[in-house]
């Protein structure tokens, strides 16, 4: 991603609603593995906004492509062990070694997404856990994701079948952002419509933020229980066996 765009994210992101309803929705679903001394790598960990905000008393550790991002997280977490890499190349964590690897938003911009996959899956210890999101629905591709570096959007049945060919056991795979569907397709068609088939990234208004904020933060309530049969992104939380 380009130091321009990387930027904007650390200047947008603290208040952008999908950022925030993201980190809300994960950190519910990864609250009842999270105990003192987990180790957590966040692979692509941009300029640590996730890492920041688990808990305390864990073991955390980052990896990043973009040196600027890496400024900005060495900013935020201090404490955190953050190197510079890229995947799936020969990854500067020693193997076997992490407990839980987050890898959000990250799959969509690796051109060789399952030897990805399965340099993650070296770093896991066995039992534990990888929890991955990812953009879906191809037909929503515009030049947001060009402008983003993604290579694909993916279906669930693509996911699913990379996950296992990267020798994991897939425990949950749910279609995520489901309630701002509607308004998503609504918008990207104007956009195509109108010819503005470019980057999302704007704030909103703060009223208007902070509505979308709340009807995608709800879905913290529902996705430890249950998924979503279509939405904007999927996720997928993916185990390597004892």
């Amino acid at each position: 991603m380009r130091d321009e765009l990387i930027d904007l994210m650390e200047r947008v992101q603290r208040e952008h609603f999908w950022f925030r309803a993201r980190a809300a929705i994960l950190l519910r679903l990864l609250r009842p593995w999270l105990r003192p001394g987990l180790r957590v790598l966040d692979a692509g960990c941009g300029t640590g906004l996730l890492l920041s905000r688990l808990p305390p008393g864990l073991i955390l550790a980052g990896l990043d492509a973009s040196p600027r991002a890496l400024v900005h997280a060495r900013a935020r977490l201090p404490q955190a062990d953050l190197r510079e890499g890229t995947l799936p190349a020969p990854l500067p964590f020693p193997p076997v070694g992490q407990d839980l690897i987050l890898l959000t938003d990250v799959l969509e911009h690796v051109e060789e997404d399952l030897s990805a996959l399965r340099a993650l899956r070296g770093m896991l210890a066995p039992g534990g856990r990888l929890l991955l999101t990812v953009p879906a629905l191809p037909g929503l591709w515009t030049r947001h994701d060009e402008e983003h570096g993604h290579f694909r959007r993916y279906t669930r049945g693509q996911l699913r079948s990379l996950l296992l060919q990267a020798g994991l056991r897939v425990e949950r795979l749910s279609h995520y952002n489901a309630l701002l569907l509607p308004l998503v397709l609504a918008s990207r068609w104007t956009r195509r419509l109108l010819g503005r088939d470019g980057d999302d990234m704007e704030l909103p208004a703060a009223p208007v933020n902070a509505l979308l904020y709340h009807v995608f933060a709800l879905e913290r309530h529902w996705l430890p229980w249950a998924g979503f049969p279509m939405g904007v992104s999927l996720l997928a939380v993916a185990r390597r066996d004892e």
